[in-house]
């Protein structure tokens, strides 16, 4: 629910100002994860205020059982962090993953915070959006509105595992650095007739240069 505070907090700083023309937004990225706020109306506000952050992206389940008991005591009105049909809440500006099915406990009121988390460190350690990293596909809701998917079906190169891996060594030890890294490590496999872990760690290289080529 404290999505709701940065969505007023967020119009506030518009309307104080800091949506004059030329000025840079004040902000990289702004994500809304598990959104207790009523679709419609999040749709109408979060347009008046896109401008304040160069990435808005949003995060929905449509397995939160947290937000399908808000959506039943508000009348039946979609929240817009619920992905059911005929959302996930699709609109310009707005990066929209589905991360059903991917709670790692509890509700589901932290898909976000299960496998699709490092899709998040992703965009705010890397600033790769979605579509651009490697464990997402694409999707469409009711609308034909275009989002994301978390997941990418027999794609080997892009198992989770390795994309978080990659994630990591590109934060601690830059993209081209922990590319050389890896290769160094690959070579050494090599020359000791490591077949299996050549293998592993060629998948591992090849899962960043789909990151960073």
């Amino acid at each position: 629910m404290g999505n709701r505070y940065l969505l007023a907090a967020l119009e506030m700083l518009a309307q104080e100002g800091l949506d004059r023309q030329g000025e840079l937004a004040p902000f990289e990225n702004v994500v809304w994860a598990s959104l207790d706020v009523d679709a419609e109306g999040f749709t109408s506000r979060v347009s008046s205020v896109r401008h304040l952050a160069r990435r808005m992206t949003l995060y929905a389940s449509q397995t939160d059982r947290a937000l399908a008991i808000s959506r039943h005591l508000h009348g039946g009105y979609p929240r817009a962090g619920d992905a059911a049909p005929p959302l996930p809440v699709v609109i310009h500006g707005l990066a929209t993953v589905n991360t059903s099915g991917h709670a790692p406990f509890g509700l589901g009121h932290a898909d976000f915070a299960g496998p699709a988390f490092d899709d998040l460190r992703a965009l705010i350690w890397l600033g790769i959006e979605p579509g651009e990293g490697c464990i997402l596909s694409s999707g469409r809701n009711a609308a034909g509105g275009r989002y994301w998917r978390l997941g990418r079906n027999g794609d080997v190169e892009c198992a989770t595992e390795n994309f978080g891996v990659a994630l990591t060594l590109f934060r601690w030890l830059g993209p081209e650095a922990a590319k050389a890294r890896v290769d160094e490590r690959i070579e050494a496999f090599q020359e000791g007739g490591d077949s299996k872990n050549v293998e592993r760690w060629t998948r591992l290289r090849a899962t960043m240069a789909r990151i960073i080529p």
